[in-house]
């Protein structure tokens, strides 16, 4: 069995989707994020000339940045889909009642909510118009040979509460989960290497927004080899998606391929968390610094990887 990942861009553009195809008996296809309208005109275009159909098994939305919902809405729009995996931050309302400033019904919040994160409502208003399913990437999800490793249910409402364009938090979030873990023993000159950063600049210091920290991880295994997919995850979220592999015997110090998150950076990873999550291959690659579109395509057969620039 192969398995291909493919990311379409926007050319000199740092916004884009992923696509993952798993070859086999029963292939599957798995969109990955949107990008911006452009990028994901050009998923959209890659699915239907490359793999000649209009349709896909899955969409994931990993958060409601735009820069990773806007083309999803082209995709959705424009290809017919299994379902779609993504937050509905709306239908937290009457669990997160207690976390904001001011008080609010259920009703009123849930008003609020789908007027802040806009792009992920009107991704929900195109499933609905077309009968397709909705379900929330949180720990433990699994599908076919992809599981969620992040976030749980609770950390998500916390972080919900705390989201810029959502009603005022009643509490600041608390600083230890957007501080890093404990320093390091073991030197990880390996990341430094792969993404040209100075090796002393990396620490445990970084902080990335709520909204970048909700992002879902996802893990996909085939035949033995692990991919894992983190799109804006920082510290606190990483950790927890390795402390819930580990909690599964799941190693994550042996991958296949990792695409990092945030485009690689540092604001977003620390030495203590790059020891504990590590791959043969990283994604964006360090000589597509402008991260225009590409394939990549691995063989388990052989273990070859090949990058091809589609320039």
């Amino acid at each position: 069995m192969r398995w291909e990942v493919v990311r379409r861009a926007v050319m000199l553009s740092r916004f884009g989707g992923v696509i993952l195809r798993v070859h086999g008996p029963n292939s599957k296809v798995l969109i990955i994020d949107g990008g911006t309208l452009e990028a994901g005109k050009n998923l959209v275009n890659h699915i239907k000339n490359y793999y000649g159909t209009t349709f896909v098994d899955g969409v994931l939305c990993t958060h409601p940045d735009i820069d990773h919902a806007c083309g999803l809405k082209v995709v959705l729009e424009e290809l017919d889909f299994g379902f779609l995996l993504m937050h509905q931050p709306w239908n937290h309302a009457s669990e997160i009642l207690d976390l904001f400033k001011n008080p609010f019904t259920t009703t009123k919040l849930k008003e609020k909510l789908q007027k802040a994160i806009t792009t992920a409502h009107e991704l929900q208003e195109i499933c609905e118009d077309k009968g397709k399913k909705i379900y929330e990437p949180f720990t433990g999800l699994t599908w076919d040979s992809i599981r969620i490793l992040g976030p749980n249910r609770e950390y998500y409402q916390e972080l919900l509460a705390q989201f810029r364009d959502t009603p005022t938090a009643l509490y600041p979030f608390p600083s230890i989960l957007q501080k890093a873990v404990a320093s390091a023993k073991e030197t990880v000159e390996w990341i430094a290497e792969k993404f040209d950063m100075q090796y002393e600049s990396l620490d445990d210091s970084g902080v990335t927004s709520p909204e970048n920290n909700s992002s879902a991880i996802l893990l996909l295994t085939v035949d033995g080899y692990k991919l894992l997919f983190t799109a804006d995850a920082g510290i606190p979220a990483l950790t927890a998606a390795a402390d819930y592999a580990a909690s599964l015997n799941i190693k994550l110090d042996d991958l296949r391929l990792v695409q990092v998150p945030h485009h690689g950076s540092k604001h977003n990873v620390g030495r203590t968390i790059l020891n504990r999550i590590k791959a043969g291959t990283c994604l964006p690659f360090e000589n597509l610094r402008e991260y225009p579109s590409f394939t990549l395509e691995l063989d388990p057969r052989s273990m070859g990887v090949s990058a091809d620039s589609n320039n």
